[in-house]
């Protein structure tokens, strides 16, 4: 199709057909640059998910993938303890 057939179209025309295939993990310059990519994106996974374990396990030191954020910790009141789910408590009076 051509540029002039493009104008001639209507902006509010719809595809008379849609593609039904699923989106690519990512677009690469070729075969070999897109199974590379995935690998590295496997192995930073894998990454993730082992500091992300640690962490729960109680190691605050875990070293998490560069370029991820970790996840968060929960929050802990001045005093050391939890904080409560229904909220603070204040003293009536």
């Amino acid at each position: 199709m051509g540029p002039e057939a493009i104008r001639r179209q209507s902006p509010l025309d719809q595809a008379v057909r849609l593609k039904k295939s699923p989106a690519p993990f990512c677009h690469a310059i070729s075969k070999e640059a897109r199974k590379q990519l995935r690998e590295a994106y496997r192995i930073f996974v894998a990454a993730y998910r082992q500091a992300s374990a640690e962490l729960r396990a109680g190691n605050r030191n875990a070293r998490f993938p560069e370029g991820c954020f970790p996840p968060a910790l929960p929050f802990v009141r001045d005093d050391g303890l939890p904080a409560s789910r229904d909220g603070p408590r204040f003293a009536a009076g």
